[in-house]
């Protein structure tokens, strides 16, 4: 059964806790995932922008960890003297219910909690801010769920009441029908909170592998009457925990995005290459666990124009995928290091429909725009 929400204006006090103190270790960045550019504006100042068209004037704190300095000079920038920033010293050993607990311990009213390292549109925060005021708990589901995804979901029964929630690898036998993603958001009741607080301080848990939202599943006895709230309509909420699964994020709310992720069956070489150097290259690439520079490529027909022997270590891996740079050959400078071979585009495609490449060492390029390093975990291409 979906609960209705209307879009009325939330009524009385009440207040917003985002949490950002999470050093997000699947992501390898060197900012906190909150920090990260979507156009024009960071996701924080996206998601406090979107509280901000609903309800000028509620509460909020940001319970900072991870780079809590930077985090704190972007709100001190923003010039809106009703948000908070809260320091969690223990984030580092903390899931985030550590947080959660800082932030709603100074809570006065019903508090709509946010993971600050998910992605909303206004729809959905309009659904968020409207069912508060109502003194009730809940927990926001989005989507339902896919048979590939590793994130938190949950299944509720026809009164809206929990009966289920997962996280990691999905059964075969589950019915995937029964069940949602969860939209990274819940509702803390006013005359509740208290007794999530308590269950936090007394401990006998351990705060790395637990949630903020899991003492509302209602187990180990806490009275929590918690909802499960299905967000209708144009509602979006986009996560991401690693470098892939970001590009994949902004692709989907149509961002350009500097490094794309390109399919290895696609990519040709532009000349021969060194099996010695490929081999000492893989080597390093597998002992980092980290792909660190992507390739440069022509991104109309996969010639790969900086990264021959990355393209080759991708292959001996047996990455589907890589990330690169694309460009046009007439975009780009390129010239040959061999007086006895003459380069062209028009030479370049030649070699490109007959196979017949240039010999190692023939053909160097010069990009218009600096070539980034990246950070890709190596089972992110697999």
């Amino acid at each position: 059964m979906n609960i209705h929400i209307s879009q009325t204006p939330c009524k009385g006090f009440v207040e917003v806790v985002i949490l950002v103190a999470g050093r997000g270790t699947r992501f390898n960045g060197y900012l906190p995932k909150s920090l990260v550019s979507f156009g024009e504006e960071t996701l924080l100042e996206k998601t406090i922008r979107l509280v901000r068209e609903v309800g000028g004037e509620i509460p909020i704190r940001v319970i900072t960890g991870y780079e809590s300095g930077k985090i704190s000079e972007k709100i001190r920038d923003l010039g809106d003297n009703n948000i908070d920033c809260i320091f969690n010293e223990d984030f580092a050993d903390d899931q985030n219910i550590i947080s959660a607990r800082i932030g709603l311990e100074r809570s006065n009213s019903d508090t709509l909690v946010l993971e600050g390292d998910c992605m909303y549109n206004s729809e959905t925060m309009e659904q968020f801010v409207s069912f508060l005021g109502r003194g009730e708990s809940a927990i926001f589901a989005n989507k339902m769920a896919n048979e590939w995804g590793k994130n938190a979901i949950i299944s509720s029964n026809d009164d809206s009441a929990i009966s289920g929630y997962m996280i990691g690898e999905r059964p075969d036998s589950i019915n995937l029908e029964e069940w949602n993603d969860m939209a990274g958001a819940a509702i803390f009741s006013k005359s509740e909170i208290p007794v999530f607080i308590d269950w936090v301080r007394n401990g006998g848990f351990d705060p790395s592998q637990t949630y903020y939202f899991q003492p509302l599943l209602d187990f180990d006895g806490l009275e929590f009457r918690t909802k499960v709230v299905r967000l209708s309509g144009g509602s979006q909420t986009l996560s991401f925990n690693t470098q892939s699964q970001l590009i994949r994020v902004k692709e989907e709310i149509g961002l350009e995005t500097k490094i794309k992720l390109v399919k290895t069956s696609f990519l040709r070489h532009v000349e021969d290459f060194s099996e010695k150097r490929v081999k000492w290259l893989r080597e390093k690439i597998v002992s980092e666990g980290i792909w660190n520079k992507p390739i440069c490529i022509d991104g109309e027909f996969g010639i790969v124009m900086d990264g021959q022997h990355r393209m080759e270590v991708a292959r001996e891996l047996g990455f589907k995928i890589v990330p690169a740079l694309t460009f046009n050959h007439d975009d780009v400078d390129f010239w040959s290091l061999r007086k006895s071979r003459q380069v062209s585009k028009e030479k370049i495609m030649e070699n490109f429909e007959s196979g017949d490449i240039y010999p190692y060492k023939t053909v160097k390029y010069r990009f218009p725009v600096d070539v980034p390093s990246c950070s890709f975990n190596l089972a992110e291409l697999e």
